[in-house]
């Protein structure tokens, strides 16, 4: 809304020099793109490639039927229990997959690199916040050295905590995504990143194949884009951890295998409405 009051004002001054410019735009997750680009841009939409034969091949990609891709588990925690939901599935997680190296020694580290990380990713700071308290406390000092005592193996460390959100700064941030790349052997490898929305774009980690979202993210496009920033090369694993009390987390359990099934049929329109009265309130002495 705000970018298309921004956008008309680049199209009046580089009309005033005689040019128009032509944007190219790339996406995974939206729907009436036409009307997007009407309202915002002032032009007509083509759409590179055109739809070819074959589903499984839309020219920058093919379908790989042949290697793992990414897996989608879904929990649906029990009432009354939406705070504490990540503790036990993390705590899981990140001792199993110590428990790995312990019952395999020579195993490629390779094969566990993409495991070693977990993110968290949390629909509001507030929720970040808990699983922050969370993380050295309930996880690192109860539940892990339990599962550990269960299953007869020694108990993971948490040494590398990190948070990705908008209370960083800009060298933070860049600190934080520098560090996620850090590989297993690596002593100040990340163990646990907790993010919110900022996670969705501009995150390229090829080496991330481990994530848990808590609570289902409001629109079908964040969950696209953010459970996509994992298991891009090796394979993938995101646990959905839904709260029962909230009626859309209820839904998307109920319906997990047909919704991840047609995923995409399910992207939401976007909201495009730049000169709308608000909106001019808002952004017109900016543009002017």
């Amino acid at each position: 809304t705000t970018a298309g009051l921004i956008e008309s004002t680049m199209d009046v001054l580089w009309s005033s020099l005689g040019h128009r410019p032509k944007y190219v735009a790339a996406t995974a997750t939206i729907r009436g793109a036409e009307r997007d680009v009407r309202l915002m841009f002032g032009r007509s939409l083509n759409i590179f490639p055109p739809p070819v034969a074959k589903a499984s091949d839309n020219f920058f990609a093919k379908e790989d039927y042949e290697n793992p891709g990414r897996i989608h588990i879904g929990i649906l925690g029990s009432i009354g229990r939406s705070r504490t939901l990540l503790n036990q599935p993390a705590a899981s997680l990140l001792q199993r997959i110590n428990e790995f190296e312990q019952r395999y020694p020579g195993i490629n580290p390779e094969i566990l690199d993409p495991y070693h990380t977990l993110v968290g990713y949390f629909n509001s700071l507030r929720e970040l916040g808990g699983a922050q308290a969370s993380i050295p406390g309930q996880i690192a000092s109860e539940l892990i050295p339990r599962f550990a005592e269960q299953s007869g193996y020694l108990p993971r460390e948490l040494r590398e905590r990190k948070e990705l959100t908008s209370r960083r700064t800009s060298t933070e941030l860049k600190e934080v995504k520098s560090a996620m790349k850090r590989k297993r052997n690596d002593p100040h490898c990340v163990d646990t990143v907790v993010t919110t929305n900022m996670f969705q774009v501009g995150i390229d980690i090829p080496r991330l194949g481990l994530m848990a979202i808590v609570g289902q993210p409001k629109s079908n496009s964040e969950y696209i884009q953010s459970s996509g920033r994992v298991g891009r090369r090796k394979p993938g694993l995101v646990l959905s951890l839904l709260r029962s009390n909230y009626p859309r987390d209820q839904s998307h359990f109920e319906n997990f295998r047909v919704f991840h099934q047609e995923i995409y049929r399910s992207v939401d329109r976007t909201s495009t409405t730049p000169f709308s009265q608000r909106a001019l309130d808002r952004g017109a002495t900016t543009a002017l």
